[in-house]
């Protein structure tokens, strides 16, 4: 009896051993953990697919003709994608993954007919949202939150004090339309 009841601890006590040592080995912090398709997707008018894949941790925007037109760094993530009316631009919003240390949104555009990509709006504030105008493809609106706090000390923090903006790709002005 005493026998079994050794060789059953001593077992537990090995298999708890070797999972630490290869906790240890194998240790990813929470960003890296990030695997597979995301639900932020974008169709365009000519029907591509626009859709954020996480490859340890990285975000990546793939098209359906082309894969990984963007790649992000591991503490980065894509928060909004949307294609313009006429289907030339893909415009999405880039956000630290850790909210609680700091919040920047990035509006970045690609010119789909160059790959070329350019930051039209750099903020200190939340931007959850973007769409296109569809009577104005030049004019992109955003939401954007200037407040990132929880309104109970057991609640999590969520984005509050929303404001929608404007921006003119040709005339590069912002507007901002509400004050709330």
């Amino acid at each position: 009896m005493k026998k079994s009841l050794g060789f059953i601890l001593s077992s537990i006590a090995l298999l708890t051993a070797v999972c630490i040592v290869l906790g240890v080995l194998f240790n990813k912090d929470e960003n890296q953990k990030q695997e597979g398709m995301s639900d932020i997707y974008a169709i365009s008018t000519k029907n591509e697919i626009a859709y954020i894949s996480y490859d340890k941790g990285q975000a990546t925007i793939n098209l359906d003709s082309q894969q990984k037109i963007v790649q992000l760094s591991v503490e980065k993530e894509i928060a909004d994608i949307i294609f313009s009316e006429d289907g030339t631009y893909l415009a999405y919003v880039v956000r630290d993954k850790n909210l609680e240390n700091h919040i920047r949104s990035d509006i970045h555009i690609i010119d789909l007919g160059s790959l070329v990509e350019e930051v039209i709006h750099t903020s200190d504030n939340l931007i959850t949202e973007i769409a296109f105008d569809p009577k104005y493809p030049e004019k992109l609106f955003y939401l954007e939150a200037s407040t990132y706090t929880n309104y109970s000390p057991i609640a999590s923090k969520r984005p509050h004090d929303f404001d929608v903006y404007s921006f003119d790709l040709m005339q590069g002005v912002h507007t901002k339309h509400t004050d709330i």
